[in-house]
């Protein structure tokens, strides 16, 4: 059984695990990464490395409109949707109360 961290912010506390806090980590830079990969994608060729520099403002003209008001916002909504679509299916789950939510 792992140790129960306590991770406090001011009034607000959470209970967490260390197993848990590496799986949100490496959650979150997998999908940073693809998300990086999915704005290199195109008719319009852009390296990762453009990709990075317009997000940083190093880039100027047809690689930061590219990347900053076409890909971005694609991507961004790609993720926002895939995570209501993995909460809704928790909330699912919870009603219920069904593990592998297999039948209604």
């Amino acid at each position: 059984m792992s140790a129960t961290l306590v991770l406090r912010a001011g009034p607000l506390s959470v209970r967490t695990t260390r197993r848990m806090l590496l799986v949100c980590a490496t959650l979150i830079a997998l999908s940073l990464g693809l998300a990086v990969w999915a704005m290199t994608l195109g008719s319009y060729g852009v390296s990762a490395g453009e990709v990075i520099g317009a997000f940083l403002g190093q880039s100027e003209g047809a690689v930061r409109k590219v990347v900053i008001e076409w890909r971005a916002p694609r991507v961004v909504a790609a993720l926002l949707f895939g995570a209501a679509l993995g909460i809704s299916g928790s909330i699912f789950q919870s009603l219920t109360r069904n593990p592998w939510a297999a039948r209604m």
